[in-house]
């Protein structure tokens, strides 16, 4: 369950490619103002105009601080490639990356009026890897396939929704008249939480990528709040990094991989006095989750 934290627009953590050549390259700067640098280059082809860019990128601050990254996301960014001025207020970053070649990796610099307003910092460091580029038949048939794909997903994962809900259901009836107490473990920081089945797998270390389905509902109405198996992908982050909740942190590190659980979490370990949509200020959660093999 993430926090309520502002995304910025260009996506996914840099992976860099065998094919790259470390370079130190001038700081150049685009019409609108931009700064980057390329920071190795590729041996793949230059950029072409309206042809469609594939990159990955994480967005940091300057003391290293990420305030977002991709891998979180699972989705890379895209973006068509059109000149500087164009109709349609086109991204800056077009014009950077018709600057480079498949394979590149390049940091571009933004200030406070550049898109780190609202991030809490003045400035910001995207780390972009331009790893593909596809143009107009090929984009319209990845897309397709990814569309296509997505749907069957959804469509499973809703059929076993149905399932989930109804074991929701079962465990929160049995919490509240206290069916379960003795299945109930407590941690110090007030965190409850039932294995249901332990998981084969290793426990996760701290900083380790963690793939969870959930089923959340509020604990005051049993009302399901959100739930993955309705976008037909688990949720993905780093472990103890505070990319989610504190109680999402504590409880998924005392569970191996496989692992079937309830985590019954306090609102200070939750969304404390803010809350967020359905959950109200103070309120406790229970999820149900599913530490992905």
């Amino acid at each position: 369950m993430t926090k309520n934290i502002i995304l910025l627009s260009m996506l996914c953590f840099l992976i860099a490619s065998c094919n790259e050549t470390v370079t130190k390259s001038e700081v150049k700067e685009t019409s609108e103002g931009y700064r980057y640098e390329t920071i190795s280059q590729g041996k793949g082809e230059k950029a072409v105009l309206n042809n469609y860019a594939y990159f990955n990128a994480e967005v940091v601050s300057l003391d290293g601080e990420v305030v977002f990254s991709s891998e979180e996301s699972g989705q890379p960014g895209i973006l068509k490639l059109v000149e500087p001025g164009a109709g349609g207020n086109p991204s800056p970053f077009s014009e950077i990356l018709l600057d480079a070649s498949v394979g590149d990796s390049i940091h571009i610099y933004l200030g406070k009026n550049q898109g780190a307003q609202g991030s809490g910092f003045d400035s910001l460091i995207y780390k972009v890897g331009f790893f593909e580029m596809a143009d107009e038949a090929e984009y319209q048939s990845k897309l397709k396939a990814e569309q296509e794909a997505k749907a069957k997903l959804i469509e499973a994962s809703k059929a076993v929704e149905k399932e989930i809900a109804s074991k929701v259901a079962d465990y929160y009836a049995k919490i509240k008249s206290g069916a379960m107490s003795n299945d109930i473990q407590k941690t110090d920081s007030g965190l409850e939480y039932i294995i249901h089945e332990k998981g084969t797998g290793d426990l996760p270390e701290l900083g380790n990528r963690v793939s969870v389905n959930y089923y959340g509902v509020l604990a005051r109405t049993g009302e399901e709040f959100d739930n993955s198996w309705k976008r037909g992908q688990a949720f993905s982050f780093p472990l103890g990094q505070g990319r989610v909740i504190k109680g999402w942190d504590e409880g998924v590190a005392l569970l191996p991989k496989g692992s079937k659980a309830t985590l019954i979490i306090p609102s200070d370990l939750g969304y404390g006095e803010s809350g967020s949509g359905k959950i109200q200020p103070g309120d406790e959660l229970i999820f149900y989750i599913e530490v992905d093999q």
